[in-house]
């Protein structure tokens, strides 16, 4: 399933829509993306995971990496920083309406291990995500970007190949994300993998 730096960078809408004051990511997994943001023009980037080994080997892998970044009103700042949770959970803590965020939700089951997702939410806590971010009293509405955009598509779970440890009625479709999101004046467009809406 890809990661954040499978994104043309150069390109409409990532040139004008991937900047902001803080990028958040749900669904850390081994980190691939975290270490892509951490390059991105953002003042702050924040990881959220909800399965210890993940997270744990991630503090590991990182710890001497996350970036102290200058910046004048607020002095000397961790850049990055990683989170133990549920995402829907932790991001109430995280959004900030005064703030332009771009969030990355990838916070949904991969096939590996059961471990790596939280019961409460299911296989794929992103519609809990939607609902916490849509309560956020927004400045500026922030960018969302879906990774694996093909699990919200119904003939995905139709195809042989699918791992049979999924179950495909607990994944919304694209039409429920956008009534999730009705009324908050999103556009969204289909590249790749990735569902964009801005």
């Amino acid at each position: 399933m890809p990661a954040l730096f499978d994104i043309d960078f150069t390109c409409a809408p990532a040139l004008h829509l991937m900047r902001g004051d803080t990028f958040i990511e749900t669904g850390t997994q081994a980190g691939e993306s975290f270490e892509v943001a951490l390059l991105l023009p953002f003042r702050k980037v924040y990881t959220v995971e909800v399965d210890r080994a993940n997270y744990d080997r991630c503090v590991q892998r990182f710890q001497n990496r996350i970036t102290m970044r200058w910046h004048p009103e607020f002095g000397c700042q961790r850049k990055g920083q990683i989170f133990f949770g549920s995402s829907p959970e932790v991001l109430p803590n995280l959004l900030k309406p005064e703030e332009k965020t771009v969030l990355w939700l990838d916070a949904h089951y991969v096939g590996n291990e059961r471990r790596e997702m939280d019961e409460k939410y299911g296989e794929c806590a992103l519609m809990a995500e939607l609902a916490a971010i849509t309560r956020v009293p927004w400045k500026e509405r922030p960018v969302l970007l879906i990774d694996d955009a093909a699990c919200f598509r119904g003939d995905f779970w139709r195809r042989r190949e699918v791992n049979a440890n999924f179950t495909p009625a607990t994944w919304p479709t694209i039409g429920e994300v956008l009534l999730a999101l009705e009324g908050h004046g999103y556009t969204m467009k289909i590249i790749g993998d990735i569902i964009w809406l801005w």
